[in-house]
């Protein structure tokens, strides 16, 4: 399965800012690792998409609809679409990525009417195996605000959830309540009240709250805190003074401290990283400098091309290019330090790469 985001539900505003640059992070320095890593991400991308074998991969059976005669669509070249897009948000891009972004975006635009009324692959009630992953129409209706998407996704809540209870197992069963995140912040930011919405917001809560009294600095745990982090809200809507955040921030506290990384000879926590940089919750001041760590360890763990890499011995690894895009997306206040255009922070956030990807 592939990575995924979760959004917010009903307490998260639908356009926060960016939170400053830390004051213990020297902005010239992350400015300058910012337009390296552009660069080299750039330098990967080809006609049909990036030049990396993660993002080149095609699930059986794939067939997305798309506008006549544009490039074929995928799952994991719309995920990489989507980091574009939102990178081009949060950081005013007009280098070498910039065009690239706009290509991403009007290719989203576009292939998101064909995707209406096709009904969900995945989901419990009335599963079409000609319709779209869940999560992939949540988070591109997210982009845009679709509220006839959005309508469509309401309607499809059964019960406690959208998708089947055991559709990931074991340490991956954390991507059920990150692709519903989706479905739960496309209908906050288009305004939509679910009759249902609750039960899924609960029983994620419920889920967080084993995993972190069992295993609370595990990667699976990690990634319930991240997405639930960004279903409460950050500093600008006051999660810091909410009990759950505080639950949430501990297990944030807690990863980090078990997963440290010093440099480019053990990367291999990185994508947590990432996403750990760019974590809405932390925009408050229950942060405690964990962003400033993330970033820190971005910065130290930049590969001489430019780029961020899963591997310590392979730049190029599979999967590198993706990660290099969140790193981006994690600098991007950085690069606009200084300017007097605050870009949104929409989403400054992205999941893990999917089960049975290169590890992380």
């Amino acid at each position: 399965m592939r990575w995924t985001a979760a959004g917010a539900a009903w307490a998260l505003a639908s356009a926060l800012t960016a939170a400053p640059p830390g004051p213990g992070i020297e902005t010239a320095s992350a400015a300058r690792a910012f337009d390296r890593g552009e660069a080299c991400a750039a330098s990967r991308h080809a006609a049909d998409g990036f030049v990396d074998r993660y993002l080149e991969y095609v699930y059986p059976g794939e067939d997305l609809p798309r506008p006549e005669g544009s490039a074929k669509l995928t799952y994991r070249r719309i995920d990489a679409d989507t980091v574009l897009v939102l990178l081009a948000r949060a950081s005013n891009l007009t280098g070498p990525l910039a065009p690239i972004a706009r290509n991403a975006d009007a290719s989203l635009r576009s292939a998101l009417p064909l995707w209406r009324g096709r009904g969900f692959t995945n989901v419990r009630r009335n599963p079409r195996a000609d319709g779209v992953a869940l999560d992939t129409f949540c988070f591109v209706s997210w982009l845009y605000r679709d509220e006839a998407a959005a309508r469509e996704v309401e309607a499809a809540v059964d019960g406690d959830g959208w998708l089947p209870d055991r559709l990931y197992d074991g340490e991956e069963r954390f991507r059920r309540s990150a692709d519903e995140a989706w479905c739960l912040r496309l209908l906050t930011a288009t305004g939509i009240e679910a009759p249902a919405a609750g039960k899924p917001f609960d029983r994620i809560v419920a889920e967080f709250r084993r995993d972190a009294a069992d295993a609370p600095a595990e990667r699976g745990t990690f990634y319930e805190a991240y997405h639930l982090g960004m279903l409460v809200g950050g500093g600008a809507s006051g999660a810091s003074s909410d009990p759950l955040a505080r639950e949430i921030l501990a297990v944030l506290r807690a990863w980090a401290a078990a997963h440290p990384v010093a440099d480019r000879s053990d990367p291999g926590d990185l994508f947590e990283w990432a996403n750990l940089a760019s974590a809405e919750i932390l925009d408050g001041p229950g942060g405690n400098g964990l962003p400033d760590e993330a970033v820190r360890v971005l910065l130290a763990t930049q590969g001489s091309d430019g780029c961020w890499s899963p591997s310590a011995k392979d730049g190029a690894a599979p999967g590198s290019t993706f990660l290099t895009l969140r790193a981006l997306l994690a600098l991007a206040p950085y690069r606009r330090a200084g300017s007097t255009e605050a870009a949104p922070r929409d989403d400054a956030t992205a999941g893990p790469p999917p089960a049975g990807a290169p590890a992380p």
